[in-house]
């Protein structure tokens, strides 16, 4: 690969971090809003009503985009990419206004079975058009993707982060508008994007459809369905339950617990991931390189282990300041959903061997395998011990998932990781964290404490020598020569 080439691939992957950054921005800017201007119940609605999408989309938009990213890098001419992109543009859009317009006819029905009552349907029909949005920014923004537009990911995303934001404080703060507020803020955003993101791509294509390569998007779609559908569970079924065990407010609650599980993802493990995945593979394909499998994956590990335990600390100090008094009780559940998520993170990682062997209906299998692991859990638990019950299935079947495929991998290729760094830091994190939490260190200043607490962790990782030198020597010589390259 020539330097210029690994330049962009390296430039590139910044800026898609960036903007993966800005999406879960989002999230973190809303939050204060929501949680000052919504009760948890209707915090809870909102959630639920996400939560609806999603499960909608999955099969109504049949994965086609993921299929489309493989059909446009394989067309052999501009005639065969426009004929993709404008079929799968059109596939697309068409089978995601038909399951909008099913929400909305059917949403007496499913006001009952999310709310239990109709008192929010007028929300739930407006929220709906969110899934014809997205299905419309789908494809456009993978379009982007494959003709190497990082520039123009990151201009719409930072511009649906201003507009949803600039819209919230307008529905939310000044005219008090309530869920209704979030609801329209949301899909006005998501609405003006998509409209943007179309003329922008479309003007670029010509409009050129094929039944044949309609065909193929769904056949190689269809498969991945059941990962998707199995993910879906273990990540949202939980919310189902609560609803029908507990309340609204207490899905309001857990849900913002749950919301700095992906912010944790997004920030900590996804900007490194979007490089990653692609990276992996020049690496496996030169065996000289191979140790940088075990001393990437001890930086990253106790990276993420220390954004983990950071997060853990401070969270009821940042919610005191950021949310109403009834979401405080959501930092209990948050250092155990958190987990989860580093567990989720080292999938990511350890998942290489499936890839490189080529049969990746192994993770169909064994999200499935999770997903019943989790209902069944869920349904025991919920009842029983309530949001915490839920935090801890949670956490379980991330774990289960990832124990699974890392045996499943590492049977096809052995990365040869070195656990002890991602072990002993997390060890290390719960051990503090729980000196933390007996109030063991006797400063009644919090902020003071949480200072002193993070900065032991990050002393104790050199003395135990979880974190040496030379790895971060290795790291770094490593980063800086594809940076130079």
């Amino acid at each position: 690969m020539s330097s210029s080439k690994v330049k962009k691939l390296f430039s590139d992957s910044l800026i898609y971090g960036v903007a993966i950054i800005a999406r879960s921005l989002s999230s973190i800017i809303l939050l204060p809003l929501y949680t000052r201007y919504l009760s948890t119940e209707g915090y809870g609605v909102i959630e639920l009503l996400s939560m609806m999408v999603d499960f909608t989309a999955i099969f109504f938009g049949a994965r086609v985009g993921q299929s489309f990213l493989r059909y446009y890098g394989l067309a052999n001419n501009e005639k065969e990419k426009s004929e993709v992109f404008s079929t799968s543009f059109s596939l697309l859009s068409f089978t995601h206004l038909v399951g909008a317009l099913l929400l909305i006819l059917f949403s007496s029905s499913i006001g009952m079975l999310l709310f239990g009552g109709q008192e929010y349907k007028a929300v739930l029909i407006v929220f709906s058009l969110n899934l014809l949005f997205g299905g419309m920014s789908e494809i456009p923004l993978a379009w982007l993707r494959a003709n190497g537009k990082a520039a123009s990911v990151l201009f719409f995303s930072l511009t649906k982060l201003v507009l949803q934001i600039s819209l919230c404080v307008g529905f939310l703060v000044y005219l008090e508008w309530g869920v209704m507020g979030a609801a329209l803020a949301s899909v006005l955003a998501q609405g003006t994007i998509a409209i943007l993101l179309m003329i922008y791509c479309v003007k670029s294509n010509k409009i050129i459809l094929s039944k044949e390569i309609a065909k193929k998007l769904v056949g190689f779609s269809w498969p991945i369905i059941l990962a998707a559908v199995s993910m879906f569970f273990i990540t949202y079924g939980d919310r189902f339950f609560i609803r029908t065990y507990l309340t609204l407010s207490d899905v309001g609650i857990y849900a913002l617990a749950y919301k700095f599980g992906f912010i944790l993802y997004a920030i900590g493990w996804q900007p490194f991931q979007s490089m990653w995945e692609a990276e992996r593979y020049r690496i496996y394909r030169e065996e000289s390189q191979h140790y940088l499998f075990p001393a990437i994956f001890s930086f990253m590990s106790v990276l993420l282990v220390f954004m983990a335990f950071g997060l853990s600390v401070w969270i009821g100090y940042f919610l005191q300041i950021m949310s109403d008094k009834e979401f405080w009780p959501a930092a209990e559940y948050v250092p155990i959903i958190i987990l989860g998520y580093v567990f989720l993170s080292w999938t990511g990682y350890c998942n290489l061997g499936i890839f490189t062997s080529g049969n990746t209906k192994v993770f169909g299998v064994s999200s499935m395998f999770t997903a019943l692991f989790c209902l069944v859990a869920y349904w025991f638990s919920i009842p029983q011990y309530g949001l915490m019950g839920a935090a801890v299935v949670t956490a379980l079947a991330f774990f289960v998932r990832f124990f699974v495929i890392h045996r499943l991998a590492k049977a096809r290729f052995d990365m040869k990781l070195n656990w002890y760094p991602a072990i002993s830091s997390l060890c290390l994190a719960s051990a503090l964290f729980g000196v933390n939490e007996a109030g063991v260190i006797k400063i009644d200043n919090l902020f003071l404490s949480n200072m002193i607490i993070c900065l032991f962790f990050l002393v104790m990782l050199f003395v135990l020598k979880i974190v040496k030198v030379s790895d971060l020597k290795t790291v770094y010589s490593t980063l800086a020569k594809k940076a130079g390259a």
